[in-house]
């Protein structure tokens, strides 16, 4: 890192959510390419990176296959919610949750916990109702499971 590219640096840090393994394989391509054009190159964060050691498991060389990795780790419901929450870009409420997976509050409660414990959803401290997100890259594989999946337009149309 240079004084030059710091800030192509830092955006490349917060575009891949701080992710230890994303950081990683972004620095390898940066062998190749300037931090500012691995950037410009960067429309989706599961795929932009390529893969890293062949000394890896599998499930750890590319950012994709441990996404793919951990989302198979959750139960039905869980994955089920996952693939919902897909649709909000900026984050969300328990409220807005409960409302595209068509879930009581308690049992929204349960499974976001759930999500989280898993650490594909990260809770936002606010001084009002708390909100969520989802990391781009589990945000980017939810979605396309969500567009494969027979529930979307069901989930779009309550989003």
């Amino acid at each position: 890192m240079t004084e030059d590219n710091a800030i192509a640096v830092a955006e490349l840090c917060r575009r891949l959510d701080g992710l230890p393994l994303a950081i990683e394989l972004a620095a390898a391509r940066t062998r190749l390419l300037e931090p500012a054009a691995l950037l410009s190159r960067l429309e989706t964060v599961l795929d932009a990176l390529g893969s890293g050691p062949v000394d890896l498991p599998e499930r750890q060389r590319t950012l994709r296959a441990t996404v793919e990795w951990s989302v198979e780790l959750l139960d039905e419901a869980e994955q089920q919610l996952l693939l919902a929450l897909s649709v909000f870009v900026d984050g969300w409420t328990v409220s807005a949750a409960m409302h595209v997976a068509e879930l009581t509050e308690d049992r929204a409660l349960d499974l976001l916990d759930a999500l989280a414990r898993h650490s594909l959803v990260n809770v936002v401290p606010t001084d009002a109702e708390p909100r969520f997100r989802l990391l781009t890259s589990v945000r980017e594989l939810a979605a396309e499971r969500l567009a494969a999946s027979a529930h979307q337009d069901a989930v779009e149309r309550r989003h």
